[in-house]
């Protein structure tokens, strides 16, 4: 997405905003201070921009929230022991998507382990951490695809597990590990064909287990229900 805007300030998704310089540097104080010696750790943490390229060259904790040009978050960028997880945030500061990228040892890549979405009640047009709906896309650099959907139906929560039957195509899932304020191609989301995560991946399922009060259960053929034991 062009015209992004990219800032320090930690994104706090307890309460859906931004946190202030001070509050950033804290987080980072806490986080480490029985880690780096102090007289380290308080240079570093002169500055959120010193902050970044020390824990940037570091593999250590930090935040980066990139903002559009209305001011509205777009995503939060949170790097940690060398893994990327991009957090997308909708016009009410929810978390909607989530990308993990794992650190891949020996190469200079990560790799999208998980995508991640949420769905939230249609009558709730404000921040809340209640969705209704998350499915989870579980990748090895393989193909193996594992896709988690976790619903709320008449106020009980079921899960179900799917899997891919053969490898799917993960070309696009890897990224080259970005240079400190170049995220521009690890936060697209024009990363897939249309309908290529849907087609024919959720398909083709070796089996489709629903959790139902702590018991495990599978569909048949004829889509009966029977207990997986």
């Amino acid at each position: 997405m062009k015209n992004l805007k990219y800032i320090l300030e930690g994104w706090n998704d307890a309460y859906g905003e931004l946190q202030n310089d001070e509050d950033t540097l804290d987080f980072y104080r806490t986080t480490y201070e029985d880690e780096i010696d102090k007289t380290i750790l308080e240079e570093a943490l002169s500055s959120l921009e010193s902050w970044s390229k020390y824990a940037y060259k570091n593999k250590l904790l930090f935040h980066v929230t990139a903002i559009m040009e209305n001011d509205q978050p777009y995503a939060d960028i949170l790097f940690n022991d060398g893994n990327i997880l991009i957090h997308f945030i909708d016009e009410y500061n929810r978390f909607y998507m989530t990308y993990t990228f794992s650190k891949q040892e020996g190469t200079d890549q990560v790799f999208m382990s998980s995508l991640h979405y949420f769905i939230y009640p249609d009558s709730i047009k404000e921040f809340t951490n209640d969705d209704i709906r998350d499915v989870q896309y579980i990748f090895t650099p393989e193909g193996k695809l594992t896709i988690w959907d976790r619903y709320l139906e008449k106020g009980k929560w079921y899960e179900e597990a799917k899997e891919a039957e053969e490898p799917v195509n993960v070309a696009s899932n890897w990224e080259p590990y970005p240079q400190l304020g170049d995220y521009q191609s690890i936060i697209r989301l024009e990363r897939w064909e249309d309908n290529e995560l849907a087609q024919p991946w959720v398909e083709k399922y070796i089996k489709k287990y629903i959790y139902k009060d702590g018991s495990r259960f599978y569909k048949d053929e004829d889509g009966n229900l029977i207990e997986d034991n």
